[in-house]
């Protein structure tokens, strides 16, 4: 993790400040990837309302904004504690690691309102780029990565895998970030050209 500007460290400052202020754990691992507590599954970072943990790893060049992507869920939680109440997200982790089956109706609803969340997330780290351009941030190059995200979802309900903790995220992948379109689109389910073979050569 390199700490290289001001404005960098005033974002840390002010997250770590909300993370006290609300008793949140914020967790910054010197490893490539963490894993998401009781999955099994290794990702950049996340936030986990129950435990009150915020967790990014950063010796990744990207680690910045997967910090700013998941203090944007911990806004969600703060501005509204019941919004992670819901039982999609952890239906949807239950029927990817095999704990339970669901229909395709029902995957489906899952999906839509995870990657719905994710969109909101994904606006707020936009918003934060736009508002503080001395971060130095691309805005244009972040939002295609935050779509090879989003679309990632589609991929992974129709193959029931999730990155591989030997493989690359997709929004890391520049043949795949080159696909995306430089906009936030509303319908994730159409996946562009070649997409979902690069996900699975590069991704699964």
């Amino acid at each position: 993790m390199k700490i290289q500007t001001k404005a960098q460290r005033e974002v840390l400052a002010e997250v770590t400040a909300e993370c006290i202020n609300h008793r949140v754990s914020l967790v910054l691992a010197a490893k490539r990837k963490v894993l998401i507590d009781g999955e099994g599954l290794g990702c950049a970072g996340y936030f986990d309302p129950e435990e009150r943990v915020l967790a990014v790893a950063t010796k990744r060049p990207d680690w910045l904004l997967t910090l700013l992507h998941e203090f944007g869920h911990m806004q969600q939680w703060r501005e509204d504690p019941g919004i992670f109440e819901g039982d999609e997200d952890e239906d949807f982790w239950d029927w990817l690691t095999g704990l339970k089956e669901l229909s395709k109706r029902k995957l489906r609803h899952s999906v839509n309102e995870i990657r719905r969340m994710e969109l909101d997330c994904e606006i707020r780290v936009a918003d934060c780029i736009i508002r503080n351009p001395e971060l130095g941030i691309d805005l244009t190059a972040y939002v295609k990565q935050a779509n090879a995200y989003l679309y990632l979802y589609t991929v992974v309900a129709k193959h029931r895998k999730w990155v591989s903790l030997k493989k690359k995220a997709p929004y890391v992948v520049p043949e795949i970030v080159r696909l995306m379109p430089d906009t936030l689109p509303q319908n994730y389910w159409k996946l562009p050209r070649s997409y979902e073979r690069l996900v699975v050569k590069h991704c699964f």
